[in-house]
């Protein structure tokens, strides 16, 4: 499912609003960490407003910085931003299943958008071992589990953890995808081909 740029629902625009601070301090502090994930993003699972007051309190001083790097760049992000933030009608946003559901889709489309639009200058960053699982096509209760044993398969070890008690280890979703993508699909017999180039050497 792609970005729904017409979709009103409002946990549907606070995840995009988080994302969308989240491209807007990569592009303007690169280097950094990025708190925006490790900081906000578990409080939108449970509070889907956060979204609102952490561009109040974050978003004018990154514009602010990257605007004397990059005006237009700058001016990008302060639209992107003001565009969403104009269709939250309300600032009393629910906190039930269905709303945290929405947000969680409002954020993970809007990501995937701005790593295509090339939003995202620093394209590698943390997933976390849930969204491993997702990205492999794992599925039921066993899939995090799964997730976790192929990860230490293929040799890729954490770069960071989630705050809290119960926050999962997170990994580079560059190194994440390059093991992906070398990967032979499931019930590929990679030993038949071994064999078969052997065969043809000799």
């Amino acid at each position: 499912m792609a970005l729904d740029t017409n979709q009103t629902n409002p946990g549907y625009l606070c995840g995009r609003l988080l994302a969308a601070l989240e491209a807007l301090e990569a592009a303007t502090l690169p280097e950094k960490q990025r708190t925006v994930f490790y900081q906000l993003l578990p409080k939108l699972a449970t509070s889907p407003g956060v979204a609102i007051t952490a561009i109040a309190t974050h978003s004018p001083n990154l514009l602010n910085k990257l605007a004397n790097r990059d005006p237009a760049a700058a001016e990008l992000h302060k639209n992107r931003i003001g565009d969403i933030l104009s269709r939250i009608t309300t600032p009393n946003i629910p906190v039930d299943l269905e709303t945290r559901s929405w947000a969680a889709l409002g954020y993970h489309h809007q990501e995937h958008a701005d790593v295509a639009a090339g939003l995202r200058p620093d394209q590698d960053h943390p997933i976390t071992t849930d969204e491993v699982a997702d990205m492999l096509g794992y599925q039921g209760d066993s899939a995090t589990k799964t997730a976790a044993t192929w990860l230490a398969r293929h040799g890729i070890k954490p770069i960071g953890r989630q705050p809290g008690r119960y926050g999962l280890n997170t990994y580079s979703y560059a190194e994440v995808l390059a093991a992906k993508q070398s990967a032979p699909g499931r019930g590929a017999r990679t030993d038949l081909a071994a064999k078969a180039a052997s065969e043809q050497s000799d």
